[in-house]
């Protein structure tokens, strides 16, 4: 049902403008996660990647995208989103992704990382 919600509702899965990223909510484990913004102010850097294996760590196989905080404040957790789940694909256009990181933020660097 929460699966059904999701694409009834047409709500945004992924954002980026000049004033930041908004991350759409996201059906886990612990039931459907809340939709976040994080200014780029806030924002260290931007991982891709995809895992292979699933495992308790990385979670199912597929390609993610991971927000990565600032230092400040160091408790802040990085947030981490699926692009492509079963019921919310989604593409993410990495070119267009870089540019508006240099245009908002040249100091946060999207970075493909290797996952598991």
């Amino acid at each position: 049902m929460p699966y059904l919600i999701l694409l009834v509702s047409r709500k945004t899965l992924f954002r980026a403008d000049q004033a930041g990223i908004t991350l759409g909510p996201e059906l886990g484990q612990s039931g459907l996660s809340s939709t976040v913004f994080i200014p780029w102010t806030d924002i260290k850097n931007i991982a891709l990647y995809q895992t292979t294996r699933r495992s308790a760590r990385t979670g199912p196989t597929g390609s993610y995208i991971k927000i990565l905080p600032r230092d400040v404040p160091r408790t802040a957790p990085a947030t981490t989103r699926r692009i492509d789940t079963l019921w919310q694909p989604w593409r993410l256009d990495s070119e267009r992704l870089t540019a508006i990181a240099a245009a908002a933020a040249p100091s946060v660097h999207i970075v493909a990382a290797h996952g598991g």
